[in-house]
This record gives C-alpha cells, sequence and structure tokens, in this order.
C-alpha cells in the first residue's frame, strides 16, 4: 500500500503538509454538513416515505444483485438499511442524494467573507485529500439530474410531501454546485476533468430513456390491484431491466 501511494502521488512531498487551519476548517465543514444531512435523513420523518416510493427500492431488493438482503431485519428503521441498497436506489432516480447532500450547505455557510473564500481556494489547490473531495462530488453531482428525479418525484402519492423533500434536494443540488464552482473556479462541473465529463455528458442521455421507462413501468405496475399477477411480474422483469441498464450506463450500483 505505501509502494503504490508514493507511485501515484510522486509530486507529494513536503509541500502537501496539511496546515493547522485547514484540519480546523475541515472539522467545521464536516460539522456543517453532518447536522444538513441529519436534519433531512433522520430528523424529517417523511424523507423515509418519499425515498421507497420515489426510487424502485423494492424492485432492487428483489433483484437479488448482492449477497445479503437489502435490510438486516424487517424494521423499516433507517439503521437497520444496507448501505448499498440506500446509495443505488438514490442513483437509480437520479437524485444521487448520498453524495453531496450536506455539501452546499457547509461551503457556502462556510465562507462568511473573503478570507474564508480564499482559503478554501488554497485549500483545493493545495491539499490533495480536499481536491479530490471536491472531484468526487461533482461526480455524483454530474451523474444526478433534477429532471429526471422530479420524474421520479411524481411517484409520490403525497403532494405536499413530494414537493417538500424534492425541493430540499433540488435546492442543496444548486447550492454544491455554485459553491464548487466558487471554489475551483469552473464554468461547469468536471471542467477540470473533461474526459470524466465528457463521458458522462455522453451517457447521460442515453440513460434518461432508460428513467422515463423506469418511471413509466413503476407506474403501472404500482396501480396493479394483484401485485403478484402474470402482468405484474412481466412489467417487474421490465423495471428490472431498466434497473441493470441505468446502473450499467451509469457505472454505479451502490
Amino acid at each position: 500500500l505505501h509502494a503504490v501511494l508514493l507511485t501515484s502521488a510522486p509530486e507529494c512531498d513536503v509541500s502537501c503538509e496539511v496546515e493547522p487551519t485547514w484540519r480546523q476548517s475541515m472539522t467545521e465543514l464536516s460539522d456543517l454538513a453532518y447536522r444538513e444531512y441529519r436534519s433531512l435523513v433522520y430528523e424529517d420523518p417523511d424523507l423515509l416515505r418519499y425515498w421507497q416510493q420515489a426510487t424502485p427500492l423494492a424492485e432492487i431488493s428483489q433483484l437479488h444483485l448482492g449477497s445479503r438482503p437489502a435490510k438486516r431485519s424487517a424494521s423499516k428503521e433507517f439503521s437497520e438499511i444496507r448501505a448499498i441498497p440506500w446509495v443505488f436506489s438514490w442513483l437509480q432516480s437520479r437524485h444521487v442524494l448520498p453524495g453531496y447532500y450536506g455539501l452546499g450547505t457547509a461551503l457556502t455557510a462556510f465562507q462568511t467573507d473573503d478570507a474564508a473564500s480564499e482559503q478554501l481556494r488554497d485549500m483545493a489547490t493545495r491539499w490533495p485529500f480536499f481536491r479530490i473531495l471536491l472531484q468526487s462530488a461533482q461526480i455524483s453531482l454530474a451523474k444526478a439530474d433534477m429532471g429526471v428525479a422530479r420524474l421520479h418525484a411524481s411517484l409520490v402519492t403525497d403532494r405536499a410531501l413530494r414537493d417538500k423533500i424534492f425541493s430540499k434536494i433540488q435546492a442543496e443540488h444548486q447550492r454544491s454546485v455554485k459553491a464548487i464552482a466558487a471554489i475551483t473556479g469552473q464554468e461547469s462541473l468536471l471542467a477540470h476533468e473533461p474526459v470524466i465529463q465528457r463521458s458522462i455528458q455522453r451517457r447521460n442521455p442515453q440513460i434518461d430513456v432508460l428513467s422515463f421507462l423506469q418511471v413509466d413501468l413503476l407506474k403501472r405496475l404500482r396501480s396493479l390491484a394483484d401485485p403478484s399477477s402474470q402482468e405484474a411480474e412481466t412489467l417487474r422483469r421490465g423495471v428490472f431491466q431498466t434497473i441493470l441498464g441505468i446502473a450499467a450506463g451509469l457505472k454505479n450500483t451502490g
């Protein structure tokens, strides 16, 4: 591991030393992001219903992709949810919430003055950890599509609940994109990683078609009176195929 790290980052010498103020700032950013994430995921009782209806979670659980069930027990508590179906379901619905939620709020709240903004830009330039963190978040933000996510949100039967949760996610997506652009000086996500940017831009239109099909199939499946009928099984197989196609196109499962 040591040899791989040295070979992967030969330019990192004494110039990559982490300044104490950066660590302090990172702790503050982490606390801000943590509180924002928890306020939605753990403290908003409506998120669980939104997640179950706006994503193909139930179908993912039946797909038998992994070696373990999607939940540790029959309980509906978040503590019983395994990480892979949690990430996979949000990815399928193009919310990609676990990849950035809380980041935009933290970066925006931290930049209280020009000095704080300049420090973040300095961290992004000179601290490989922080730079890669922002790059990873950009990949999640670029794979997310709020237009497609809104289409998935239409599966939520309670309109007030749907609008409330979706608006929070959409606002955080926009905040994250804007905050990263201010720090990196980029005009668009992944502008400094043109190969990855171009790859995502070329794949997304093809994946969108599968997303439209998935939402339509889920609506028809959930409207059936008998979820164990032959028609339901046919629709379910169609949903399975869209899940596999979207995962292949996005190059992510969970």
